[in-house]
């Protein structure tokens, strides 16, 4: 098994830009129109001017001459219109995502929160600043739960008595607004200044393989503040409209104490208070990289492997590893740093799966005498208790829908009457393979589960069996009407489809033993298409007692009314990890070709995905369809899922005392081996590691740090990219 990982920077492709300014902003306008009408001037003209009592003017031929030549008359009107656009409400629609997720928990310690816009000039449609029409007029506050201000719903009078704005045309007194009364003292703390507010928006424009990218615009606004680590954190999109005077929030007599903004948007997420750390395989080798003995990391691995331990205090307190680090700081630093856990970190998380085939794993010795077993573990049987109808018990081999390898190949009659005549005898060993008269029983207990939909299965039976009874009675030569034959009723043709990717099957028939399927592993099979039609078949057996009833389900059979797959083969991964519960949004590409290089796109083309769904909190299936197996995976998060954040403290970047950013290739998006030091507001907390209390980032000192002159190239620099991980079946 092979993988690699990068950002996603082809296929789709994403620019940023700067802002995307609308072509008329939202607010009231005037329009002025005149006209000016000019005739030759004579006596008779003017007198009927003047007898209507028009105004008018006369213009002389020359300034110096007196004789008049021409009579002027000036036509004016005057016009009010209004454009309008979100204002004191933002429409649910408009917002399509926001980061952290909302109720999450999570490491979210170092991430600057943001909210991804459907409309891309959404944040320039006002200002935030009068003459200012690049800086947006969003922004995004942070607070944490104890200090978070509770919003609390206003009418727009008492709104318009508070904050400095005229009212619009199609406004009401009586209109709901949503607001937060923010302690002025707290607000000059957080609030960010109008150069910062221009680098904290910008937007984006999605570009797929052709080239196309109608419709592919979003706009993103970031916060400027931390949330703090083992605290729910609350956060605000609020409206900054015309707040702000010579680049900096403007305080108004009436808020000495409290700021009224409005609050268009917010979600609360929490952040994970102490930090955790695993000895995994993967650990153990770097520390081989650095010079760690092998009888060290031996000794690591048996009192450790795999177990997580919460708290640098608890993981460094624990023999082996004192016994490891002792003495030397170079080494403890190389530990904490190798060893650092992050239980939702997307990218760990992906890297440290077990991948292997859907099959338990091997035993430790493959001598003569289970070479017949393990022939079986490979085609992902599992031996299980099997207690006969005479009272006996035995062990038989049992395999799921799921198997390593291409389809069985034994051959069975069907339909059957009973799963007794599924059950297959294996000569060279004596025992029996369950497995597709398991199948066949589980599809008949699973259609009488629905009560409704077996019944509607039953009398669709009847009402066909009937027709066929009544042509057997006819006489050719009498006229009689043509027999409608009822189709499958939609909710019985609906149950077969989703049988058929075995969507109502429990799961411990999926995973009959959980070594097949382990914590924090990717598993890669073929779906039997024998089992599945044993399964199909089990189902449609409702009212198949006689022989009678056998034959005509037979004719059913032959006649493909009973739906089947018409895939040639589907195949597909099973994954247990952490990261299905962490990024429900998750994205899985299937292709038939290995290709372990991730640089390149696959040479063959997307496998199309017949299923895909969380079995559990922390299991995901997805099959796929095609003329060949998948043999090559990529798993990765949805464009929007791009969020914006820092490194922490750690004891190899700026001795541990500050977080810090990696600089990228502007041109190809590549991090660069260049660390540069984040500014913000450092104050101790009463943790013992230095921790920013208020947590505001300088922005504008970060952008120039960065080298950054604009909201494009500030984006990219903090982007925390959509990473994509490649598992293939070979290598």
């Amino acid at each position: 098994m092979t993988e690699k990982n990068t950002d996603i920077k082809k296929a789709p492709s994403i620019e940023f830009l700067q802002y995307h300014l609308p072509k008329v902003k939202a607010g009231l306008y005037r329009v002025e129109v005149a006209q000016t009408v000019t005739v030759p001037w004579d006596a008779e003209t003017e007198a009927a001017f003047q007898n209507k009592g028009v105004d008018f003017k006369t213009i002389p031929e020359d300034a110096e001459k007196k004789p008049k030549t021409h009579i002027q008359q000036i036509f004016a009107s005057e016009n009010s219109f209004s454009i309008r656009g979100e204002r004191t409400v933002l429409n649910p629609q408009e917002v399509l995502s926001v980061f952290p997720p909302p109720g999450s928990s999570g490491d979210h310690s170092n991430v600057l929160p943001h909210v991804v816009l459907r409309r891309s000039t959404l944040p320039w449609e006002r200002e935030s600043e009068r003459e200012y029409e690049y800086r947006p007029w969003l922004a995004v506050l942070l607070f944490d739960e104890d200090e978070a201000p509770k919003p609390q719903t206003v009418t727009l009078q008492e709104l318009y008595d508070q904050i400095p704005l005229d009212r619009e045309p199609e406004e009401h007194d009586k209109d709901k607004v949503t607001v937060i009364d923010v302690p002025s003292a707290d607000l000059k703390k957080i609030v960010p200044t109008g150069a910062e507010l221009a680098l904290l928006a910008h937007a984006r424009k999605w570009k797929e393989k052709d080239g196309n990218d109608a419709g592919n615009e979003r706009s993103v606004v970031i916060g400027n503040r931390l949330p703090r680590r083992g605290r729910t954190s609350i956060a605000h999109l609020v409206s900054m409209e015309y707040r702000y005077t010579s680049g900096q929030f403007n305080f108004t007599a009436k808020e000495e104490d409290t700021v009224r903004l409005v609050s268009l948007k917010n979600w609360r997420f929490h952040c994970l208070d102490e930090k955790s750390f695993m000895v995994t395989e993967s650990v153990l080798k770097k520390l081989g990289d650095k010079g760690f003995s092998k009888i060290a990391t031996d000794l690591l691995s048996k009192a450790l492997l795999n177990k997580e331990i919460v708290g640098e205090k608890a993981f460094l307190s624990r023999p082996e590893v004192e016994k490891l680090v002792k003495g030397t700081q170079e080494k403890k630093n190389h530990l904490l740093q190798a060893a650092l856990y992050k239980k939702l970190g997307f990218k760990s998380l992906l890297l440290e799966l077990s991948r292997d085939q859907f099959r338990l794993p091997p035993v430790r010795a493959n001598s003569e005498k289970n070479a017949p077993g393990e022939a079986y573990r490979k085609r992902s049987y599992v031996p299980l208790p099997h207690h006969l109808r005479n009272g006996q018990k035995t062990i038989s081999w049992y395999h799921s829908p799921l198997i390593s390898g291409h389809n069985n190949k034994e051959e069975l009659r069907l339909p059957a009457r009973a799963a007794d005549e599924l059950v297959l005898l294996n000569q060279a060993s004596g025992m029996y393979d369950v497995s597709y008269a398991t199948a066949w029983e589980i599809g008949r207990m699973i259609m009488l589960q629905s009560k409704k939909t077996s019944i509607a299965l039953y009398q669709w039976k009847r009402s066909h069996a009937a027709i066929a009874k009544d042509i057997r009675t006819r006489i050719d030569h009498l006229p009689f009407t043509p027999m409608n034959v009822p189709d499958m009723p939609e909710t019985v043709k609906t149950f077969f489809e989703d049988l058929a990717v075995l969507k109502p099957l429990p799961f411990n028939y999926l995973v009959p033993d959980e070594r097949m399927l382990p914590k924090e592993s990717l598993r890669f099979f073929c779906v039997d298409k024998l089992w599945v039609e044993c399964l199909i078949d089990g189902a449609f057996s409702i009212g198949r007692v006689s022989k009678h009833q056998a034959k005509r389900d037979s004719a059913h059979r032959n006649s493909n009314v009973i739906p089947k797959s018409t895939h040639p083969v589907v195949s597909g991964i099973l994954i247990r990890s952490d990261v299905v519960a962490g990024w429900p949004d998750l994205q899985v590409d299937g292709y038939a070709a290995s290709h372990p290089d991730l640089k390149t796109e696959p040479s063959s083309e997307k496998l199309p995905v017949l299923r895909m769904e969380r079995l559990s909190t922390n299991v995901l299936i997805c099959l796929f369809s095609g003329d060949s197996e998948v043999n090559t995976v990529d798993i990765h998060q949805k464009p929007e899922g791009l969020h914006f954040g820092l490194s922490e403290p750690d004891a190899l970047h700026f001795e541990g005392k500050s977080y810090f950013k990696l600089l990228r290739n502007v041109d190809t998006g590549d991090e660069l081996e260049k660390p540069v030091e984040v500014s913000f507001d450092f104050h101790q907390d009463k943790t013992p590691k230095p921790y920013p209390l208020l947590r505001k980032v300088y922005i504008a000192k970060l952008a120039k740090s960065l080298n950054t002159l604009d909201s494009a190239t500030f984006a990219l620099q903090m982007i925390e990219g959509v990473q994509k991980v490649r598992f293939t079946t070979g290598g």
